[in-house]
């Protein structure tokens, strides 16, 4: 009987070690992603389709604020001089 019990108890211990090598692969994957290659995380979209919802909410055009206060951003018919 216990022979059994070790016996499931390493194969625990076993996969227990795989996963951790696993998952810091995973975690080293999805940083290289984000940060070297720059590709937009799922918050980072959700939070560009919320502003984008206000600006049209609000009547405005999209584009950089920065610029659109200096005058450096639309046209009047809505072209970038940017």
């Amino acid at each position: 009987m216990a022979k059994q019990g070790m016996k499931s108890f390493n194969y625990a211990i076993g996969m227990f070690g795989t996963s951790i090598p696993i998952n810091l692969l995973k975690t080293f994957a999805a940083a290289f992603y984000v940060k070297d290659l720059g590709l937009i995380t799922a918050a980072q979209w959700a939070g560009r389709q919320r502003r984008r919802a206000v600006r049209q909410k609000l009547g405005q055009r999209p584009g950089n604020a920065r610029l659109e206060g200096l005058g450096l951003g639309h046209g009047a018919d809505g072209a970038r001089w940017v």
